[in-house]
This record gives structure tokens, sequence and C-alpha cells, in this order.
């Protein structure tokens, strides 16, 4: 059986919400939707949102921290965190046709115990998850299709020697000419018919 790995934020969950508002709850700022990006917060301590007319002022490293203890601990964790669209359909038809589906993710927040609680709420049918995994390169070598939302997970597979994966990123961006065998997809249709299509 072919096997497709994947991410977890950004990928399957949409956490740009419950982010939103646990920041707003831990740091008492009014973050409007227009102006969060999430992944703004990966590797910052800071990020300033202008508070009226007053002085500019950060979500700080500790605050980030808090909030995602209130995402990934609080109760109502699938009700919270909503599925990207249409990646339930989409898994359904990469397992209808013969992919066996993995989770591989960086994310120190979740316990691996509620991320099974959050697919089977959602009826995925996924067989593995891998959380906590800060090589996530290495766990990617060896599938056969690797969808991620950040370039740098996917550009150390490009030298495996062994096996040559069908690597997609979902991203709006425009990739350099030298990463254009890296497929970009801006959904999950996107990844079934490009996996249909290189499966063929």
């Amino acid at each position: 059986m072919l096997q497709l790995k994947t991410d977890f934020n950004g990928v399957l969950a949409d956490m740009r919400e419950p982010t939103r508002l646990a920041l707003e709850e831990v740091s008492g700022l009014e973050i409007p939707n227009d102006r969060f990006c999430g992944k703004k917060l990966v590797g910052s301590n800071v990020l300033f949102f202008p508070q009226g007319n007053g002085p500019r002022r950060s979500v700080t490293s500790k605050e980030w921290e808090q909030a995602k203890s209130l995402i990934y601990d609080g109760h109502g964790f699938s009700h919270r965190v909503k599925p990207i669209e249409g990646v339930r359909e989409s898994l359904h038809q990469l397992w209808g046709m013969g992919l066996d589906i993995g989770i591989v993710s960086s994310c120190w927040g979740i316990s691996v115990e509620r991320v099974w609680k959050w697919i089977n709420f959602y009826d995925m049918p996924i067989s593995d998850v891998v959380l906590h995994e800060n090589h996530k390169t290495a766990r990617y070598a060896g599938a056969d299709v690797v969808v991620d939302d950040e370039l740098r997970h996917l550009i150390g597979l490009l030298d495996e020697p062994l096996v040559t994966p069908i690597l997609m990123l979902i991203s709006e961006v425009v990739l350099p000419e030298k990463y254009a065998h890296i497929t970009l997809v801006t959904n999950w249709k996107g990844v079934v018919e490009c996996t249909r299509a290189l499966l063929n």
C-alpha cells in the first residue's frame, strides 16, 4: 500500500481562529481576523498589533505558550478546531485510491490521544500519528506522497537516494525554479487531483 504522510497544524487542522481567540483571551488584545496570520507566530517571540490610537503592544512568548495550552489542553478541542476545508472528503478519496495516511507533526503542545479523538470525531481515514517530532524530514522519508505547508520540511527529501516521493506544498507562494519538482497546490482538492495524475 502506498503511503501518504502529512502535517497536522495548518494542513489538516485549521488553527487560525482558535489561535486568534486564545491569544485575545490571554493577552487582552483585540486581534482582528484581517490582521492576524498564524504563520507570523512561528519562531517569533512577539507579534505586534496596533490597539486603536494607543502604542503598539505585543503578544509575548509567554502569552503565546499560554495560548497554546488553552487551545491544546482545554476541553472541546475537536469542537473548536475545525478541519481545513475539504480535507475530510479528500482524505477519503485518497484512501480509496489505495493510500495509507499518516500524520507527522512537530507540535509539542498536544497529546497523541487528543489528536486521535479529533481524527475520530471528524471520521478521517488516518492510520498513524507521530507528534513532537523535531526532525520531520526523517519521518517523512519512505513515504510515497508528502504534504506540508512549509517548504523547509520538503527540501531535505529531495536528496533521499532510495525513494523520490511526490512532494506537495499547500501554499500560495511562488516556488523558485530549483524547486520545480515540488508540486504546488492551494488546497486538498489539488492534492487529490495531482496524486491521481501522478500515480496513473
